[in-house]
């Protein structure tokens, strides 16, 4: 599947690979047994219960409610993602870089019934194969993807940075940028320390530069990105330290 970029609130451009129709079938049939599951548990607890088989409509609906909204109240409470989409790796994203609304998430339920119920997958496997951003149809109306969860990272790429007690902010003027602001460039760096010097980390590194020195009212610098971005991230935590 093709890669979706998807811009953040700091104008730099994030990459993920976009979660392939294999990984989604995968997380529907796993998400499917997870509902199998639960309904074999509430007919049997149900059976003995009532094990002449008489029920209200009442029960039959509280039984029923569950499984008619699993896939929205596990995206919505669970980042965007089931059981099945957590097993291998996938979750809803919105394509704006922000966290996908209520709205966002009630669209794409709605839309499973043309998506998978009524056609057996069959339109969703083809509008995602289709798509450039492997959307199916709820996600095209809602404005979201399913793409592959990025490796996680190590603790002190993600929790803190340790400054040397003489260190010299090269750049005062990072006190213009905010956590959030910082928080991207160390998701771009940790980017950059799992995969290398590719062609697509470089241009990750310098377009996130050149937002920092937007951000921080400077001229372009000479300093390479890498050197740059790692450069601002220590200025930043020795400001807070200051």
């Amino acid at each position: 599947m093709p890669a979706v970029h998807i811009q953040t609130a700091q104008n730099v451009t994030i990459a993920y690979r976009a979660a392939g129709v294999g990984h989604r079938i995968g997380a529907y049939f796993l998400d499917a047994f997870v509902a199998g599951c639960y309904l074999f548990v509430a007919l049997f607890i149900l059976g003995l219960a009532a094990p002449d088989g008489g029920t209200g409509w009442a029960v039959n609906v509280l039984i029923a409610l569950p499984l008619i909204g699993y896939h929205l109240l596990s995206e919505v409470f669970f980042d965007g993602q089931s059981f099945g989409k957590r097993a291998v790796g996938i979750k809803v994203v919105a394509l704006d870089g922000g966290q996908p609304t209520l709205g966002a998430y009630l669209l794409r339920w709605v839309l499973r019934i043309v998506d998978v119920l009524l056609f057996t997958g069959t339109v969703a496997v083809v509008a995602i194969v289709a798509s450039r951003h492997g959307q199916r149809l709820g996600d095209m109306a809602a404005g979201t993807t399913v793409v592959k969860v990025a490796e996680p990272v190590a603790l002190e790429e993600t929790l803190f940075v340790n400054t040397d007690p003489a260190h010299v902010i090269q750049f005062p003027r990072v006190d213009r940028l905010t956590d959030e602001d910082v928080a991207t460039l160390r998701d771009v760096q940790a980017r950059f320390r799992r995969e290398g010097r590719t062609a697509h980390t470089m241009q990750l590194l310098e377009r996130a530069k050149t937002a920092v020195e937007q951000k921080m009212d400077i001229e372009p610098v000479a300093m390479p990105a890498p050197p740059f971005i790692r450069q601002v991230i220590l200025d930043y935590a020795a400001l807070d330290e200051v």
